[in-house]
């Protein structure tokens, strides 16, 4: 039997009960094969490990993702997240009982997303101080620390069992290393483990999607563009336009077997999708959003779309209670926007955005130029709403 024989035997993204190995999705992707065929576990220090801030799947609500980002400790900014998820059902959520699986929990009959999201971290390090870690994580080398490329549910867990009483046996947590991220290995685990929500597909698709286009089309780096107070948005809108960056011939199978999907009409959905306001971005990411429930709001106008979000979220039963924790992303309409959804003036973000773009543009960088354009429309929405009366 040949080589390509072999190879076309296997179908790593095909949706049966079990998934292929990150090793034949690499392999039967890129026609390859890795020499790497016993993987080596070695325990890696907690504080040496980073999250990748591009992964499409965002373990933390927006709001507590700033934190994490701006460097504040482990302590901080989840103690802020066990505060946002105790403000969404009204009762003190309690880490301890939990994990110590208590009889007299105090439960949420229908947790809201926040803390359904802590739930999952939670119920997680419940399970591995009961019964190990069975499923290591993978991470890549960064200079002398490493980068999550898969499992950072498992991270955040060990990091809350470490927290409680500082025990040398959570201390450490057992990683394979690699020495590259493998952005199809990252979209085979997001797709094995737990279906994204909307936000999250249209972030796998844009990361791939880029993947495709290494070395006919030239993209910023995550860091580049986003800083604080800054919309992830922009770093996965540089393929929004599906005219100047299309799909690769021969690839829109791959892409969709990646992504779980069924149709290429899904992958143009989730590609509109890096079109949305940046406040509904967040919002949807955080209330995770299917798909479908965001559709109408792409072919709208900035504010039209904030505005039927909001409205969308205030009708939603299990979200009406809801006061989203995104930092400066997907707060309320009353403070940051005005009830038009245009911009405030007192929003730094808009000039420092402005300047850097613009600094870049003068270098030939048409995407910064596209990206300094959104945001000269977006004042010059809010000047002719002041002219309007519109305050």
């Amino acid at each position: 039997m040949t080589r390509n024989r072999r190879r076309s035997d296997i179908d790593p993204f095909e949706n049966h009960n079990t998934f292929a190995s990150p090793k034949q999705v690499s392999d039967e992707i890129f026609r390859t094969e890795s020499k790497d065929l016993t993987p080596v576990v070695t325990l890696i220090e907690l504080d040496r490990i980073r999250p990748d801030i591009t992964q499409p799947r965002h373990v933390l609500p927006s709001g507590i993702a700033h934190y994490l980002h701006s460097g504040l400790p482990f302590s901080d900014w989840f103690g802020a997240w066990r505060t946002a998820a105790s403000e969404e059902s009204g009762r003190e959520f309690n880490v301890d009982a939990y994990i110590d699986a208590k009889e007299d929990i105090n439960r949420s009959e229908n947790p809201g997303p926040i803390e359904t999201a802590l739930l999952q971290v939670v119920e997680l390090a419940a399970s591995i101080q009961r019964d190990g870690l069975t499923n290591p994580i993978t991470v890549v080398r960064y200079n002398r620390d490493f980068t999550i490329e898969t499992g950072e549910r498992r991270f955040y867990a060990y990091q809350i069992l470490y927290a409680r009483n500082y025990e040398d046996r959570w201390k450490r947590i057992p990683a394979q290393v690699s020495d590259k991220l493998n952005v199809w290995r990252q979209a085979s685990e997001n797709t094995a483990r737990q279906d994204l929500n909307a936000i999250g597909r249209a972030r796998q698709f844009a990361i791939l999607l880029m993947e495709l286009l290494k070395g006919e089309a030239a993209f910023l780096p995550y860091e580049s563009i986003i800083g604080p107070g800054v919309s992830d948005r922009y770093y996965y809108a540089q393929v929004a336009d599906g005219e100047q960056f299309r799909i690769p011939r021969g690839k829109g199978e791959i892409l969709l077997n990646a992504m779980g999907l069924s149709h290429e009409k899904q992958l143009r959905q989730y590609r509109a999708l890096l079109r949305l306001p940046n406040k509904v971005w967040h919002l949807a990411d955080d209330l995770n959003w299917a798909e479908g429930k965001l559709r109408p709001l792409v072919s709208l106008s900035e504010a039209e779309a904030i505005e039927l979000a909001y409205q969308i979220m205030s009708e939603d039963t299990d979200t009406a209670t809801i006061v989203p924790v995104s930092e400066g992303a997907a707060s309320q309409p009353s403070q940051q926007r005005s009830s038009r959804g245009t911009p405030s003036i007192d929003e730094p973000k808009y000039y420092s955005d402005l300047r850097k773009h613009l600094l870049k543009a003068n270098s030939g960088d048409q995407d910064a130029l596209a990206r300094a354009r959104e945001i000269i429309e977006d004042l010059t929405r809010w000047l002719e709403n002041m002219e309007n009366g519109d305050r």
